[in-house]
This record gives structure tokens, C-alpha cells and sequence, in this order.
């Protein structure tokens, strides 16, 4: 598909267009996840809250989005993408409002919840429908929109932190600002094209060929339908069990779905981030202000990191990429464990504060190369397009039971352990995480969705290969 290859890459308006506003979901799932680092810093003085109730408040959105995920891939392979989206953003405007309007523990349970709900299903229809809508030559790119999106709304979450965090109920502003983009998504989700993908998923094959040519700005795209329809007849009665079975390798995928969403949640990234005040202030930023502070230059070297990791995943590769970002966040952490450790023996002091600032921003730096875009991405692409949206929703799952598992205990454990054997801790799990994806991750840059079907049918691993290729017109895997 050279000719419409070139072609959008000439003018690729509607398909930048459709992934930004998709990506507006990002943001808000980035806000509210970030947020709750400053507003817990009140919230625990307002409600009186308890380590456990602490940790409860910052897990609402993650046992909310568990919850979702296992209905988020039936909503989204059912109703479509773009209903997926829309769904989301009437749960993102319910929760922020309640969150706005707590007056209890309760409802800041309950609006936490459903704000949780909405970015389950958020990152299942925009990751989803981003990689659909894309052509080979840029989809890493265009995916990674989201992830830019998401470190974005970290940024914006901790700038709001700061703003608020002197004012009397700034939490309630803190909350409440997420109303705004996710009314934004909403509208302009009525702009963006249905993906064709689905349309010839539900027998709508000529609007799924008008919808294709609107993309493609090219009359030329029998080709491109012709594989997905031949894929999709191959998988069209998949099943949820399915994809746990041998039959096109499926077992072997969700194995690597899920194991890659498993360690980016037990890396750390999420308690660095969720707790980032917190963890400041075991390294001598004794006040809120200052620790919300330091928390925005977090939020900066991710979103510059995130946007440099758009235009090299196209280029560089996913596999490389991950491999990358593990080994520095390994080496990152365990200086934070080793300075965590010496402050136990010893006062606090400039250089300490210096260091863990460094060395946190080198790790949030490491992720954002490497599992934020990059896990998202291979998930969109490794799965049949006729059970993408239930396999992504699958491992979504795992993301957030194994993100609700480190974060309700997080307080808990460090001030069991103390915070220099917690970062040794992640930093094996980094140095586990690079061995599994250098033998099992496979290179996927530059390959059509059907080709990486048609090449990971064959099978995930091939004993004695030492190369991954997917030549178009080619169904050969020489892999690690």
C-alpha cells in the first residue's frame, strides 16, 4: 500500500484531527490520576482520613476502572469506538461533579469511582480507535497522541495542585476542573469518523470503504480492505474464551499483554506519580508547598519526554524502546533506594534533596519512553481486529488490579519498610521487566495490523531464532 502510504503522509489532516480529540481522553485520565497527589494533602485534614481511608480515596478510581474493564471491551467491540468515547465522557462529567460537591468520605468514594469507570473506558475506545484509524507509516505516532495526552494531564493536575493547594477547599477546585475537557471530547467527538475496521466488523463494508477513502485521501484502498475483511472472517466468532485458547496463537498474546501491563504497574512509575508530595517529602521538602512544587517539575520532564517518544517510536521501534526505558528506570530507582537508605543514618540535606529530585526525574523520564506509550501501543497492535477492544479491555484489567495491589498498600508498606528497601524493591522488578522484553517483546514499526496478525499467528516465540521480521507480503518470524 506504498501509494496510500504516501498519501497520508502528504495529508493526514482528518487522522491527526480524530487522534488528538481522542486523545483529550488521555488528558482527563492523566488529571485525575494526578490530581489526588495534592488534593489528598488536604483531603486528609478536611475528612480526617485515615492511612487506609487515604489509600482508599486514591484507589476509587482504580477499583472503578477495574470494575469497567470487564465490560469496557463489549461496549466498545459492541457500540463502537466513538460510542466508547462519548460514554466515557458523560461518566468523567457525573464524577468530577460529585467529587466537587463531596461533603463525606462516602461521596468522595463514590465520585472517585465513577471517574475511574470513565478512564477504563476511555483508554479502551481511544487506543483502540487511534490504531485503527491509522495507516502503518505513522500509527505509533498517532497512538502515542494519547499518551502525550495523559502526561499532559499529569502536568496539569500538579499545576492545579500548586495553585490550590494554600486556598481554603482548593481540592474541591482541584476536582472539579476536570469538567472542562471532558465537555471539550464531547463535542468534538461528533467530528471524528467512524472507524472502518468496526463498520466491516458490523457488515457495514461500503461505509467502511467511504469512511477508508476520507482517511486515505486516496480512491485506491481495496487492498487495505481486502486484508482486514480476510482477517476479520478469520476471527469473527471470537469469544471472550477465546482468547485464552492456542487457536491463532491467542494464548501467547494475552501472555504478553498482560505480563506488560503487570510490570508497568509494579515498576513504581504509579506510586511516584500518585504520591509524589509524599514521596518529596520523606526526602526533606517538609511542606505541602514545596512538595507540590517539585511535583510540577515531574509533570514537565514527563510531557517533554512523552512528545520526544512520539516522534522516535516510528523510527526507533517498540521493542528497543521498552528495553531503554527499563534499564534506566532500574538504574534510576536504586539510587533513590541507596539515598532513601543513607537518610535513615543521617540528616537530610541539599545534595539528598538534589539527588532524589534527579533521580525521580530520570525514572519518570525512563516511563514515559518506554511503558506510558509504549505498552498501550503494542496492545493495540498484537490482537485481531475483531477482538481488539475485548483483548485491550482484558489486559486492562490486569493493569488495574495490579495498580489497585501497589497503591492501596503503598503508604502502608512504606512506613513498614521505609523508603530506601521499597525503590530496591522496584528496581528488580525493572531489571526482571528488561529481561522479559528483550525474549518475548517483538518489533512492530512500520507493520500493517493484518501483517502483525498474520505474523503472530505463527507464534509469539521461535526457539533458536535470533531476529523478528514482518516484510510485507512475508508471514516469517525470526525472533528472540
Amino acid at each position: 500500500m506504498p501509494d496510500q502510504q504516501s498519501a497520508v503522509e502528504k495529508n493526514n489532516s482528518l487522522v491527526v484531527f480524530s487522534a488528538v480529540i481522542a486523545s483529550i481522553g488521555g488528558i482527563l485520565f492523566g488529571y485525575d490520576i494526578g490530581i489526588i497527589s495534592g488534593a489528598l494533602l488536604q483531603l486528609k485534614e478536611t475528612f480526617t482520613l485515615s492511612y487506609f481511608e487515604q489509600e482508599l480515596v486514591v484507589c476509587g478510581v482504580l477499583i472503578g476502572a477495574f470494575c469497567a474493564s470487564f465490560f469496557g471491551g463489549n461496549v466498545v467491540d459492541s457500540f463502537g469506538r466513538k460510542a466508547g468515547i462519548i460514554i466515557s465522557c458523560g461518566f468523567f462529567i457525573t464524577g468530577s461533579v460529585i467529587l466537587f460537591l463531596s461533603i463525606n468520605f462516602i461521596m468522595l468514594i463514590i465520585g472517585r469511582v465513577i471517574v475511574g469507570i470513565a478512564i477504563s473506558l476511555s483508554v479502551t475506545a481511544e487506543c483502540t480507535y487511534i490504531s485503527e484509524i491509522s495507516p502503518p507509516s505513522c500509527r505509533g505516532m498517532m497512538v502515542s497522541f494519547n499518551e502525550v495526552g495523559i502526561t499532559t494531564g499529569f502536568l496539569i493536575a500538579y499545576l492545579m495542585n500548586y495553585i490550590f493547594i494554600s486556598m481554603k477547599n482548593g481540592w474541591k477546585w482541584m476536582f472539579g476542573v476536570a469538567i472542562l475537557p471532558a465537555i471539550l471530547q464531547g463535542i468534538g467527538v461528533a467530528f471524528m469518523p467512524s472507524s472502518h475496521h468496526y463498520l466491516i466488523a458490523k457488515g457495514q463494508i461500503q461505509k467502511a470503504r467511504e469512511v477508508l477513502i476520507h482517511l486515505r485521501k486516496s480512491e485506491n484502498v481495496e487492498e487495505e480492505m481486502e486484508a482486514i475483511l480476510k482477517s476479520m472472517s478469520e476471527q469473527k466468532s471470537f469469544t471472550y474464551k477465546d482468547l485464552f485458547r492456542s487457536a491463532f496463537n491467542m494464548r501467547s498474546r494475552m501472555f504478553l499483554g498482560m505480563t506488560l501491563v503487570f510490570l508497568q504497574q509494579f515498576s513504581g512509575n504509579a506510586n511516584v506519580l500518585y504520591y509524589a508530595p509524599t514521596v518529596f517529602q520523606h526526602f526533606g521538602y517538609s511542606t505541602d508547598t514545596s512538595a507540590t512544587l517539585v511535583s510540577v517539575g515531574l509533570g514537565i520532564v514527563k510531557v517533554i519526554a512523552t512528545i520526544i517518544t512520539l516522534l522516535m517510536v516510528d523510527r526507533v521501534g517498540r521493542r528497543s524502546l521498552l528495553l531503554t526505558g527499563s534499564v534506566l528506570m532500574a538504574l534510576s530507582i536504586i539510587l533513590l533506594g541507596i539515598v532513601g537508605t543513607l537518610q535513615h543514618s543521617s540528616k537530610t540535606d541539599f545534595s539528598t534533596r538534589i539527588i532524589s529530585v534527579i533521580s525521580l526525574m530520570v525514572f519518570v523520564c525512563a516511563y514515559s519512553i518506554s511503558y506510558g506509550p509504549v505498552t498501550w501501543l503494542v496492545l493495540s497492535e498484537i490482537f485481531p481486529g475483531s477482538v481488539r477492544g475485548r483483548a485491550v479491555s482484558v489486559a486492562t484489567c490486569i493493569n488495574w488490579a495490579s495498580n489497585i495491589i501497589v497503591s492501596l498498600t503503598f503508604l502502608d508498606v512504606l512506613n513498614a519498610m521505609g523508603i530506601g528497601p521499597v525503590f530496591v524493591t522496584y528496581e528488580i522488578i525493572c531489571f526482571a521487566a528488561a529481561i522479559f522484553i528483550f525474549f518475548c517483546v517483538p518489533e512492530t514499526k512500520n507493520k500493517s495490523l493484518e501483517e502483525i496478525n498474520q505474523v503472530l499467528t505463527k507464534g509469539l516465540l521461535k526457539k533458536g531464532c535470533r531476529k523478528y521480521s514482518c516484510e510485507r507480503n512475508t508471514v516469517a518470524v525470526e525472533q528472540l
